[in-house]
């Protein structure tokens, strides 16, 4: 097995599907891996997928290239948008940054679920495994846009003959490391855990970067 070609790339705002950014997932891998899946439109992600198609004809040029495994895929239920899937192993955890581009300490990241908006930055990599080739995708960043917090809350804000004023409990907002309003979706959770299998690539369909 063999890597080289290379590239780096932040990728224009989308969705986060079934994200483990929290926590690594061992589903599939007992050392654990974060990862996500990010949605877009074809005309966002148009970009990436050429980066993609670049990479792997440095690499393998352009016949061989034509065969290469891609980490994006068009979305099924949907043909006008691209799935992005990237992923790092759990000794290489990606940062977390909020709007304001400022890194957040992992101790005070919320949980962050499935319909959450945001960026990756993202290291593009080949890699050959028993004749077959592949472009991956690994994880080294998220910015977030605005957050859905999976598993949310049940409670409404305390009345104020509830609680001494003076020992009310208020944090988490600013702990929770500066996102702004939290938007809280109660069944994200719900589909947190279904996740393709970990060494499934997802292949492009033209040739020249497009969908």
């Amino acid at each position: 097995m063999a890597k080289t070609a290379s590239a780096k790339y932040v990728t224009k705002l989308g969705t986060f599907r079934y994200p483990h950014l929290n926590i690594p997932d061992t589903k599939y891998d007992r050392d654990g891996t974060y990862k996500v899946d990010l949605r877009q439109s074809k005309e966002l992600a148009r970009e990436f997928a050429q980066l993609c198609k670049r990479v792997a004809e440095e690499e393998w040029g352009p016949a061989k290239a034509k065969g290469a495994k891609m980490p994006y895929s068009v979305d099924e239920a949907d043909n006008d948008f691209v799935i992005i899937k990237a992923k790092a192993k759990a000794i290489y955890p990606p940062t977390i940054a909020n709007a304001l581009g400022k890194k957040v300490d992992r101790r005070n990241i919320p949980a962050i679920g499935t319909g959450t908006t945001g960026k990756l930055d993202l290291r593009l990599a080949t890699t050959e495994v028993k004749g077959d080739r592949y472009v991956s995708c690994y994880l080294q960043g998220v910015q977030i846009a605005k957050l859905v917090e999976y598993g949310g809350s049940s409670f409404d804000a305390l009345d104020e003959d509830e609680v001494d004023g003076a020992d009310a409990f208020i944090g988490g907002d600013e702990q929770a490391g500066g996102f702004g309003t939290l938007v809280t979706d109660q069944s994200a959770n719900a589909v947190s855990g279904e996740y393709e299998d970990d060494n499934e690539e997802l292949e492009a369909t033209d040739e020249e970067g497009d969908f």
